[in-house]
C-alpha cells in the first residue's frame, strides 16, 4: 500500500482537482445509499430496496464498458489495418 501511495500516478491523482471532486461525489452518493442511517436523512427510506441499489450500481458502470469495449473495439481494427 505505501509503495501504491507513493507512485507518480498516485500523487498525480491526488493533486488532480477535478478527480478528487469526483472521487467525493461518488463516495458521498455510495454512502447516502447504502448506510441506512442516512437513509432518513435524505428520505430515500422508502424509495430504495436493495434490488434498486444494485440497478443503480450496475447502470452507473454502463457507461464505463461501453466505453471499454469500444476503444477495445478500435484497437482491434488498428490492428487489422
Amino acid at each position: 500500500m505505501k509503495k501504491i501511495m507513493q507512485s507518480q500516478a498516485m500523487k498525480k491523482f491526488l493533486h488532480n482537482k477535478k478527480a478528487m471532486l469526483g472521487l467525493f461525489i461518488v463516495l458521498f452518493l455510495m454512502a447516502v445509499l447504502l448506510i441506512p442511517g442516512l437513509h432518513g436523512l435524505f428520505d430515500i427510506s422508502n424509495a430504495l430496496t436493495g434490488a434498486d441499489i444494485w440497478k443503480i450500481i450496475g447502470l452507473a458502470f454502463l457507461p464505463t464498458a461501453a466505453v471499454q469495449i469500444l476503444r477495445v473495439l478500435r484497437e482491434g481494427k488498428r490492428k487489422a489495418a
